[in-house]
């Protein structure tokens, strides 16, 4: 049944479209800080309902099955910039920041300081520290990039004394943070954050973590998307061909 045949091919072609947009989106982010890049899930459903990611339309692309973009938070490499306010995570977890939205978690570590000395992203998100407030210098303005400094445990000191620490938590199950724009994520309802053993995870001042995007391993994975793509475009057209001439027999008939 040719009909049958478009539908079935059309249904190929969603989720190459999707895998497009994800790898397109790990290329556009192959230098930005703290990034992780994406890939495509798909789960076929036994009970045929739709489910949709976090309220997206992915999900639409394929009605029967969950489909959904996966984040790998695999460590990207750490790159030494000497500057006081950039923070690299060395090993697992997330720095925890305040947004307009609640509290979302990034590997950015890209931070620099406000007029009124508080550390911020360069979105403007407050960094937070252990106490659950943000991590403020006290007389800054009297103060030198020299005299701030960062253990590798997160204690912020200023001039060798401590006036807080870096809040650094991770997550059971990574597969329940929502990738909200390219560096955040938002914890599931439901999903705490835990605290991190002391010997697993170090703050890096002065580094920052490195996209873990493939620039060549993405290109490739483009290259067999687009083919098989076309490949799919032309069992279309293939078969609206065949359409065509069996509605022009049945008028000839």
């Amino acid at each position: 049944m040719p009909v049958q045949g478009i539908e079935a091919s059309a249904k190929f072609l969603r989720p190459l479209t999707l895998r497009m947009q994800i790898i397109s989106n790990n290329l556009a982010n192959v230098n930005s800080t703290g990034f992780k890049k994406g890939s495509l899930f798909i789960d076929l459903l036994n009970d045929q309902q739709a489910l949709i990611n976090d309220g997206s339309m992915i999900g639409e692309y394929m009605p029967n099955a969950e489909v959904k973009e996966l984040s790998d938070f695999s460590q990207g490499s750490l790159e030494q910039t000497n500057n006081t306010f950039d923070f690299a995570i060395d090993g697992p977890g997330f720095f925890a920041v305040d947004t307009s939205q609640g509290t979302r978690y990034t590997r950015a570590g890209n931070f620099t300081l406000t007029v009124d000395g508080e550390i911020e992203t360069r979105n403007g998100d407050k960094v937070l520290g252990d106490t659950g407030g943000p991590i403020s210098i006290p007389n800054f303005h009297n103060v030198s990039k020299e005299d701030i400094s960062i253990t590798p445990l997160g204690d912020v000191l200023v001039k060798r004394i401590q006036v807080g620490k870096l809040k650094i938590v991770d997550f059971e199950n990574h597969e329940k943070l929502t990738k909200i724009g390219n560096s955040l994520f938002m914890a599931a309802d439901g999903q705490d954050p835990i605290e991190i053993d002391a010997d697993k995870t170090f703050v890096r001042q002065g580094f920052l973590e490195e996209s873990n995007v493939d620039g060549i391993e993405e290109m490739i994975q483009m290259i067999d998307v687009a083919r098989q793509f076309e490949t799919g475009q032309k069992l279309i057209q293939s078969q609206d061909q065949s359409l065509g001439r069996s509605l022009e027999v049945g008028r000839l008939g």
